[in-house]
């Protein structure tokens, strides 16, 4: 998946135990990389048949053996590059989107979810107009507004998952002065409340 995708996972096997591995290629990898002769498009998700890439296979079990054997960092880093070659190799850049500025904005507003963010605070902090801003995320099939209760929703789902908090602090923690609303936000984007999720715990 290319960075900055936003996605849903539900499994539901048909028998027998399920498992998903799977690894995040940071932004700090990219400067280990030799320079690009040119920009490329924003890539979609794509789906790699394991049998038409054996090679690229083998080089995600190298990078999880060294995750799991705690080999040491250059090791683990060296792994991870020839994972992005492989992946290169299969016409994939995990790195394509590292300059947009949704996930620029992303990073911003996911330090401090809670925080009343308005539109133009923003855009003077990533040196571009109110205008200029929502254009580029328009163009990538966004809006502040909409980001901006990802970013919530997503750490409210985080905090009812793994910690004990009060609904009324997750809601706080979360941007939400009203924990009705965010209640009532959290099901519109998840499909269900927030005490029941954490029932289901």
């Amino acid at each position: 998946m290319p960075a900055g995708t936003r996605i849903d996972v539900r499994n539901v096997p048909a028998q027998g135990a399920y498992e998903a591995e799977g690894v995040i290629l940071s932004f700090e990898l990219a400067r280990y990389l030799p320079p690009r002769a040119e920009a490329r498009e924003r890539q979609e998700v794509r789906k790699l048949r394991v049998a038409e890439h054996e090679e690229l296979d083998a080089a995600l079990t190298r990078c999880l053996e060294a995750f799991e054997r705690g080999l040491p960092a250059a090791v683990q880093r060296s792994r991870l590059l020839e994972l992005v070659a492989w992946l290169g190799e299969a016409g994939i850049d995990p790195f394509v989107a590292a300059t947009d500025v949704r996930l620029r904005l992303k990073r911003m507003l996911g330090e401090r979810p809670a925080h009343p963010w308005r539109l133009p605070d923003v855009a003077r902090r990533l040196g571009m107009s109110d205008d200029t801003l929502q254009r580029q995320l328009r163009r990538e099939g966004t809006g502040f507004q909409q980001l901006l209760l990802e970013i919530r929703m997503d750490h409210a789902l985080m905090l009812l998952w793994t910690t004990e908090r009060p609904l009324a602090i997750v809601a706080e923690q979360s941007g939400y002065d009203s924990p009705s609303r965010f209640a009532e936000r959290f099901r519109d984007r998840f499909g269900v409340l927030p005490s029941e999720l954490r029932r289901r715990r």
